[in-house]
């Protein structure tokens, strides 16, 4: 029909639906006011993000959830809006009613639908971590180039983050030397050293139901201490406390510190051992990146030793970043100084103090949900602070500091230009993609979608 272009039957039908979409907005001027959107996923995450959305101005047109008393709760929330428990029979058949997806499911599953959903033609707000494996963060963000369309980690305290941008231009820290961030997390059960016992099904799951669960992830049998809340202590479905909080606490070093990715990544697991099946209580990871500045994360319980010349009285919240640089050390995404840079007295921590508060005073925070919102009605994904481009690279050097937990103590060096370990061939095969059954990203990652032809 085209020479030269290999559509699937699959990329077919999604981008005839966006298609349909795009055309059906560009001709309706009263719809191109709102910003229709549908959940996939409306427990847990979802309960937190779908009504900001809805305050920012978009409309919720369509829900679904894999578990059927999520989505019977859904309708109750939710009266008179559609209702599906397979995201792609959603797409198929009613995809042209709406023009985004907010996808809160388990860090698993949330890159394969998201490249579902813009191979459809779908702007994408995705929760955080992006994804669970460092080449489906590549593969997300290729397809949000191919595609065009807006996306957006839920990383909610980004707007917080941008503060960073005005102290950092007014050199307020010096030479950045080393960060600290932590969480006290995990709040669920890790350190499981085998699989559960798979559960019979009930009322709430069927093997249809578990599938769509499992996505391109192994099938290791139903159970509830995957399928609730505790999916983030299991390598195969989630990325531990570093995925789940770090994406918040060390965002605005990371977006504005121009790191890139570390050149030297080493895990411990407290005494632990390897992670194989869960992720250990506590851990410690640490981070040389090529201009020299070096990073460690803590959760668990572990938290950095206070800086030189900070207040010995100072308790560290339980969530945290620390920016130690070389005129002041301050604490938080909205800073505050703890320490002078050579850990002199209060009197100089009081001037330093005095000075970031005059740094600060101009700057505003932004909405996050508002801002995606915008973005979409726009259809810039610039318009977002956490768009793939910083997002993707982002979550993919936490993605790293999971991986080296598989080898505690061992010093991995990695190669920012090949993206690949050269210490240790056998951590690179943990960087791919997984792939399960018909669940194949091969599948879905080189559509392109058929209303960019048009």
């Amino acid at each position: 029909m085209m020479e030269g272009i290999n559509v699937s039957r699959r990329g077919f039908l999604g981008g005839a639906t966006a298609f349909a979409a795009v055309q059906g907005r560009a001709g309706n001027k009263e719809q191109s006011k709102k910003l229709r959107f549908a959940a996939i996923g409306i427990m847990g995450m979802g309960r937190h993000t779908n009504p900001p959305l809805v305050e920012a101005g978009a409309e919720l047109v369509a829900i679904c959830d894999v578990d059927k008393k999520n989505l019977e709760e859904g309708k109750k929330r939710w009266p008179g809006v559609p209702a599906y428990l397979d995201y792609r029979k959603m797409l198929k058949e009613i995809g042209h009613t709406f023009d985004a997806v907010n996808i809160t499911t388990p860090d698993s599953t949330h890159a394969y639908i998201a490249i579902e959903c813009m191979n459809y033609g779908k702007h994408v707000y995705v929760q955080k971590p992006l994804a669970r494996t460092f080449e489906e963060c590549d593969l997300m963000l290729e397809a949000q180039r191919r595609t065009g369309v807006v996306c957006q980690m839920g990383n909610q305290n980004h707007p917080t983050a941008t503060s960073f941008s005005v102290v950092k231009a007014a050199n307020f820290w010096g030479e950045i030397k080393h960060i600290d961030g932590w969480s006290d997390r995990p709040i669920w059960p890790q350190g499981m050293t085998q699989y559960p016992k798979p559960l019979p099904w009930d009322n709430a799951m069927d093997a249809t139901q578990w599938d769509i669960w499992c996505g391109p992830c192994v099938d290791h049998g139903y159970s509830k201490s995957f399928h609730q809340r505790s999916w983030r202590a299991w390598w195969d479905y989630g990325c531990g406390a570093i995925g789940d909080m770090a994406v918040h606490n060390v965002d605005a070093a990371f977006c504005y510190f121009d790191l890139g990715y570390p050149v030297e990544i080493e895990g411990d697991t407290c005494g632990a051992g390897p992670v194989t099946v869960a992720y250990p209580k506590k851990s410690v990871i640490k981070m040389k990146f090529a201009n020299g500045v070096t990073f460690h994360w803590y959760d668990g319980g572990n938290k950095p030793e206070l800086p030189k010349g900070a207040n010995p009285s100072l308790v560290y919240p339980s969530n945290g970043l620390v920016v130690h640089g070389s005129r002041a050390t301050t604490l938080g995404a909205r800073p505050v100084v703890i320490a002078a840079g050579d850990g002199e007295n209060a009197e100089k921590r009081k001037e330093l103090s005095r000075e970031l508060k005059e740094i600060l005073k101009p700057h505003k925070i932004y909405n996050h949900y508002k801002e995606f919102v915008d973005a979409c009605l726009a259809g810039d994904p610039k318009m977002c602070g956490s768009n793939l481009e910083y997002a993707a690279p982002f979550t993919q050097v936490l993605l790293l500091g999971c991986l080296s937990l598989r080898f505690p103590g061992k010093k991995l060096q990695f190669d920012p230009k090949t993206k690949q370990f050269t210490n240790c061939p056998e951590a690179n095969e943990f960087l791919k993609a997984p792939k399960r059954g018909d669940w194949d990203f091969a599948k879905i990652a080189t559509s392109r979608p058929w209303w960019k032809f048009w």
